[in-house]
């Protein structure tokens, strides 16, 4: 009698201690799913793009982004911001305009950079 007593609690022990650290595992999946992952996206608005854009588009071109102010963020399906360079207003008796403006296309999900180039 004692035996089966001693038993089924050892039984029972193991089991809880099995279900507490599936437990476990799983609260830190799910922390880990939140934290770095996340459900919300990383580049959610059409501003942070413009800011994203600025700094990744000055480390590659230079000075010469200052040129294509303002930056003009735009959302494709929901989910990549185009943003690009805007050409120089062209003042009449003034030199003609020539060349591109820069493009980047971001992730809004998680801030992938998809595509950089210029026109030029």
């Amino acid at each position: 009698m004692k035996l089966n007593y001693y038993f089924t609690l050892l039984i029972c022990i193991g089991l809880f201690s099995v279900s507490c650290k599936t437990l476990k595992n799983t609260h830190e999946y799910t922390t880990y799913e939140r934290n770095v992952v996340g459900r919300e996206d990383v580049v959610p608005d059409a501003e942070t793009a413009r800011r994203i854009a600025k700094v990744i588009l000055l480390k590659i071109y230079g000075d010469d982004i200052y040129n294509q102010e303002p930056l003009k963020p735009v959302l494709i399906k929901d989910s990549i911001w185009v943003i690009t360079g805007s050409f120089p207003e062209y003042k009449p008796g003034g030199p003609l305009i020539s060349g591109g403006v820069a493009h980047i296309e971001i992730q809004k999900k998680d801030c992938k950079v998809l595509k950089i180039f210029h026109g030029r």
